[in-house]
């Protein structure tokens, strides 16, 4: 290339070329980086894009110091480079949302936190089709959000995003936007808790209703709100839009005017499912969605692939694949879960990648709800050490040993999950690819 280019793209996995493609399209000048020397998309580039020059990050320091504009793909880190970049606080720094919240004229449904997202998304995008409605479902979901743009616009789009995301996102301007809980994650990649909830925090900037957590008000109490503020929360006071109410011997999830689903007509089981459930009431009212939408989905939706999916009851012992519980708070949210419906032993198995984590939250579920804990991968011993002496624990070397050694003294009315707590890529190539192995495990005993 010999004119360098206005625009730097970061990453060369989906969201990268995605990127590739859109800006492409508008004759842009551009120029691809990467941390890796071949990614594994660089052959597609190659043939597709021709005209678009690739390097390793490390060799692609003109480039680098002369761009106007900087496109971030969630995946790469960009701190530790940033201090070595000529004027690097003169250029535009975005990412693919920054591009598609400028180019489309639908509303945007923005959901983000530390757990639930995916499920909350998948969810709301249900209510929408009830509701006779046309929506896309995006983001940290599915396909990255620039390939949405190649079909017709939708009624709505609904965007799951993550503080990876959100990073490089100054106004979202989403309709309807909540961060559903922050537990602390990615400490691996953010230098303090309060460096990864403000990265979640910019997904109300500028929107028209911020519905928010009141059982987590330091997730929104510090962000100045221009629109509408509705609320959610378990306690039941004059401060909660949304919430749980007792009827009789029953509990049901209510709005600001009336009394809405009987928590026992829903298949998924617990406070977080509940608290979802406000979540979703509450963005369908914001958009003045028909109730019986909501509730249809509310009553119908029985969970997504890997989070507490049941994989099998093999001589009376439930095995359940939880792999999408990559940190504590998910796994102490999937324990309590667990153990509202296990008749004898919980066993549990974890470990990974716990992305520095402080694991000391599990030690009280242990002790109230766990029998045995099973544990693998690069965190084994970090989750060891706050396994109490009531509970007992052992350690395998592979995840199908782990399956094997749990089949070994289960009885009859015992639950085994595998509720890792950590990220899967010590061992896996992905949470999805984790869950796999585990229930082929399963399948094999």
């Amino acid at each position: 290339m010999s004119v360098l280019p206005k625009t730097v793209i970061v990453g060369l996995g989906k969201t990268g070329y995605s990127c590739v493609e859109y800006l492409s399209k508008r004759g842009e000048s551009i120029a691809v980086v990467d941390h890796q020397v071949s990614p594994k998309l660089l052959g597609l580039l190659l043939t597709e894009y021709p005209e678009v020059p690739f390097r390793p990050i490390d060799q692609a320091g003109d480039w680098l110091a002369s761009a106007d504009r900087m496109v971030v793909s969630p995946g790469v880190d960009m701190r530790p480079l940033y201090v070595s970049i000529d004027h690097a606080d003169k250029k535009e720094w975005i990412g693919d949302i920054a591009l598609f919240c400028r180019e489309v004229k639908a509303p945007i449904i923005a959901i983000t936190g530390s757990n639930g997202k995916t499920t909350v998304a998948t969810m709301m995008g249900q209510v929408i089709e009830a509701a006779g409605l046309r929506v896309e479902v995006c983001g940290n979901i599915g396909e990255p959000v620039l390939n949405t743009l190649l079909r017709p616009e939708p009624d709505y789009y609904v965007l799951e995003l993550s503080s990876f995301q959100l990073e490089y996102v100054d106004s979202l301007a989403a309709d309807v936007a909540v961060i559903l809980n922050v537990e602390p994650d990615h400490m691996d990649r953010y230098a303090t808790f309060e460096d990864y909830l403000a990265a979640k925090q910019r997904i109300y900037h500028d929107c028209r209703c911020a519905i928010v957590n009141n059982d987590q008000p330091s997730t929104w109490k510090s962000v100045q709100l221009l629109g509408d503020i509705v609320s959610f929360s378990m306690a039941t006071d004059a401060e909660t839009t949304y919430g749980l109410v007792q009827k009789g011997q029953e509990q049901w999830i209510t709005g600001p005017d009336e009394a809405c689903v009987d928590v026992s007509d829903m298949p998924l089981k617990g406070v977080h499912h509940w608290k979802n459930a406000m979540v979703i009431l509450a963005m369908a009212d914001a958009l003045s969605l028909p109730r019986q939408a909501v509730t249809s989905v509310l009553k119908a939706f029985t969970g997504l692939s890997h989070r507490c999916e049941l994989v099998a009851v093999h001589e009376g012992v439930t095995w359940v694949n939880d792999s999408k519980a990559t940190n504590v708070a998910a796994t102490v949210a999937a324990i309590q879960s667990l153990s509202a419906v296990c008749n004898q032993r919980l066993v549990m198995i974890m470990g990974g990648d716990g992305k520095d984590a402080d694991f000391s939250s599990l030690r009280a579920v242990f002790e109230e709800f766990v029998a045995h804990v099973i544990l693998i991968g690069k965190d084994a011993d970090a989750i060891a050490s706050v396994v109490p002496v009531g509970c007992s624990k052992q350690r395998a070397k592979t995840l199908s040993d782990a399956v094997n050694m749990a089949a070994m003294f289960v009885n009859r009315g015992d639950v085994v999950a595998l509720s890792p707590a950590c990220a899967s890529f010590d061992m896996f190539n992905n949470y999805e690819d984790r869950g796999k192995a585990f229930s082929r495990y399963v399948s094999e005993l």
